[in-house]
């Protein structure tokens, strides 16, 4: 299956140098791949990086897990303290998409393992979001079962491309906080274009 590049939804002249690489990775753009491999670097590593990041513009505490751990983590988990609020998240880079598939069962853990200190430390809703190039097939069942063996209040996929709109509308307009944010890891499933405009008008 071919999936054909439309119209960025994002002006990549807001796009900081240090993320700039975020779609492209996420995408699995074997050039991108291997001018970090070149310089050292792995690909998965500097995406979690990029993914921490690009959290941290957007006015989120950020707790680095992922490759930093030994243990099977997610990506990293994304805190709006003042909102009472949290996103653990998860990161694909797929050339040809991503599909949740059997992975909802490491996602069940993820969440298990983390959501008890969340809630300790004064979590009162904690969200999933999964993030890729892109999605590929029907996502409802696995994201079913991971809120229904799961307390997360929501589980949402989010492409790359969108993130970046997101980042760029926040360095438009520094105002737009966690807090404006919230609403959009309640929609359901997959968050679009018109989620975020509707969101954040």
């Amino acid at each position: 299956m071919v999936h054909l590049k439309t119209e960025l939804p994002y002006d990549p002249k807001f796009i900081p140098p240090v993320i700039a690489d975020l779609e492209r990775l996420a995408a699995g753009n074997l050039a991108v791949i291997k001018k970090y491999k070149s310089a050292g670097r792995d690909p998965e590593d500097a995406f979690e990086m990029m993914l921490w990041c690009s959290f941290r513009i957007l006015g989120y505490d950020v707790e680095e897990l992922g490759h930093k751990t030994r243990r099977r983590d997610p990506d990293g988990i994304a805190f709006a303290k003042p909102d009472h609020y949290a996103i653990v998240f998860d990161a694909k880079i797929r050339s040809n998409g991503y599909n949740i598939g059997t992975d909802d069962r490491a996602f069940v853990e993820y969440i298990m393992t983390q959501s008890p200190r969340l809630l300790h430390e004064g979590i009162d809703s904690i969200y999933f979001s999964i993030i890729s190039s892109w999605f590929t097939g029907d996502n409802r069942t696995p994201i079913m079962r991971i809120r229904k063996e799961t307390n997360v209040k929501n589980v949402t996929l989010l492409k790359t491309a969108l993130l970046l709109r997101l980042i760029e509308l926040r360095l438009k307009n520094p105002k737009l906080s966690p807090s404006r944010l919230e609403g959009l890891f309640l929609r359901a499933e997959e968050i679009s274009e018109q989620d975020i405009e509707q969101e954040l008008g």
